[in-house]
């Protein structure tokens, strides 16, 4: 059975997002003066090698990270590179009268930073992907030394076959590097000394023409088409707190929706999945979940939720846990925008319109047997949500981020394309959850509460008590014989104004109210509680 928040993972590409892949490096455009050429020295010649990079494709054609292969009538073919094979990676030996190859398993994934490694023992060739071996292959003839230049992002001697993509941190070895020795240090940075280590471009200036060498024995002189990359400077969205929603209580056991079990919303092939949620504590912190593991080797449908104090997207898939997760710490009281696609190219996750992690091809997605549960496991129980959902939707496509970002603040109308189901969580009802389509409606828990509403009847205020947005702010008229206490929140939940109005009193209050909806809230001294929305133009 599935341990609760374990991580197993079994492919290709499939290693948890890893926060050191870089965030500065060398941009290759793929036009024909776009790649760097390291010379000819007997030290990039080693009868034994390993090579590791960071890369990250953006186009598969061409596609070489490094070479030096070559062919000649007196010693045949000779040397090596590392390249695309279609939209695969390809390691190739020249070994005289040979080509042995080794090629991925899967296809390379397109905008996602993964790291690559080879070996070369001399006898046998090994291919790693994100620190995990993915093939190896016997060489029956050893390889010939080259006598071609050393070429990163294009051939060696045949040229038009150039990388289009970012590189960064390309580490050139003369040992045979373990699987632990790669998995363990593909994200530290090397210092240059180490046992072995012949070459370490960090590429990691940002600027200039040179390039570094860590062990400072071959630093590189850049080309004008080869251009630094920098950090993308990207804010996070300002997430509007919604004006309604669900209340769940995870120390409850109806603390949940139930959605049912309908194999397009549970297990779907390739889908977006976003939610408002606002967290009161930091246990379980189920959002959605279809996950379950009926037997071993059945692991299937997904779940978004907590991981100690993280997001966590998590995918079952026959036989294996593909799970990413937010590095940052989540913050109690605090409403966020989440959004996770899944395609066969990549998981995805997005915090507040911000990629926080990813997992290039994760194994397919196993269908579940599992409902559908909002707000609490599926299959595992006491995992449930503490604090607030606002609306819930699921897509039918892996989103972009662009798309995330544009739309996060915006509710549907069940008319958009790809649209798998939507709760906009705006219609009060104590058993059943809409959806705006009308196709996929929960069963309400008898442990969930809705705010934003007052026993029923939303936007109520108290009789003989009248409210007005004025030009500086908010006008205030208790004509009733109770006094109220009044809290007015701005539409991202910040609370903005709070007065005691008494009984017969009509107060003015300076507020500078932008343009937008606000929430109002009640409250007398005998405890009557009402809200209203108000809009400001």
């Amino acid at each position: 059975m599935k341990k609760l928040y374990s991580l197993l993972v079994v492919s290709l590409f499939s290693a948890m997002f890893v926060a050191a892949a870089p965030t500065t490096g060398l941009q290759f455009s793929g036009v024909s003066t776009s790649y760097i050429d390291c010379g000819n020295k007997a030290a990039f010649a080693p009868s034994q090698f390993t090579i590791e990079a960071w890369v990250y494709y953006q186009s598969t054609s061409g596609g070489y990270v490094i070479s030096n292969e070559g062919w000649d009538g007196t010693n045949g073919a000779q040397g090596f590179s590392v390249r695309t094979s279609g939209a695969k990676i390809e390691f190739v030996l020249g070994a005289n009268g040979a080509w042995p190859s080794l090629v991925s398993t899967n296809d390379i994934p397109l905008n996602t930073w993964f790291h690559l490694a080879v070996t070369y023992s001399g006898t046998e060739m090994k291919l790693y992907i994100n620190g995990v071996q993915d093939a190896t292959t016997t060489v029956a003839t050893p390889m010939v030394i080259s006598t071609q230049n050393l070429s990163i992002g294009e051939g060696s001697m045949w040229k038009d076959r150039r990388f289009t993509g970012k590189m960064g941190d390309l580490r050139f070895w003369n040992v045979v590097r373990t699987a632990s020795e790669i998995s363990s240090n593909m994200s530290a940075s090397l210092v240059g000394t180490e046992a072995g280590l012949i070459a370490n471009w960090k590429m990691n200036e940002g600027t200039g023409s040179t390039i570094a060498d860590a062990t400072g024995n071959h630093s590189l002189t850049k080309p004008a088409d080869v251009a630094w990359f920098v950090p993308e400077v990207e804010n996070e969205i300002t997430v509007i707190a919604p004006v309604s929603g669900l209340i769940f209580d995870g120390t409850k056991a109806n603390s949940l929706v139930d959605l049912g079990n309908v194999a397009a919303i549970t297990s779907p092939s390739e889908f977006t999945v976003e939610a408002l949620v606002n967290y009161s504590t930091l246990a379980g912190g189920y959002i959605l979940s279809s996950e379950g593991s009926p037997a071993a080797g059945d692991e299937q449908g997904f779940s978004l939720r907590l991981n100690g104090d993280k997001i966590d997207f998590t995918v079952g898939a026959n036989g294996s846990w593909p799970e990413i997760g937010s590095p940052n710490t989540t913050l109690l009281d605090t409403w966020y925008h989440v959004a996770a696609t899944y395609s066969a190219a990549a998981m995805k996750l997005y915090v507040n319109g911000l990629e926080v992690a990813s997992l290039a091809s994760p194994a397919a997605i196993g269908v579940s047997t599992q409902n559908l549960i909002m707000g609490e496991g599926s299959m595992w129980k006491g995992r449930g949500l503490n604090g607030k959902l606002g609306y819930v939707r699921m897509w039918s496509v892996a989103k972009t981020k662009q798309e995330i970002r544009d739309n996060a603040n915006v509710y549907v109308t069940g008319t958009e394309a790809n649209l798998l189901a939507a709760w906009n969580n705006t219609v009060l009802d104590a058993t059943t959850l809409a959806e705006v389509k009308g196709t996929y409606p929960g069963a309400i828990g008898t442990d969930v509460q809705w705010f934003g509403f007052n026993v029923g009847i939303e936007n109520s205020t108290p009789s003989r008590f009248n409210v007005y947005a004025t030009n500086s702010g908010i006008k205030i008229q208790n004509e009733s014989t109770s006094s109220f206490t009044v809290s007015v929140y701005n539409a991202t939940g910040s609370k903005v104004l709070t007065t005691k109005v008494n009984a017969g009193e009509t107060i003015e209050k300076s507020t500078n109210l932008t343009s937008g909806i606000y929430i109002l809230s009640y409250q007398n001294e005998t405890g009557l509680k009402a809200v209203k929305k108000i809009f400001v133009k």
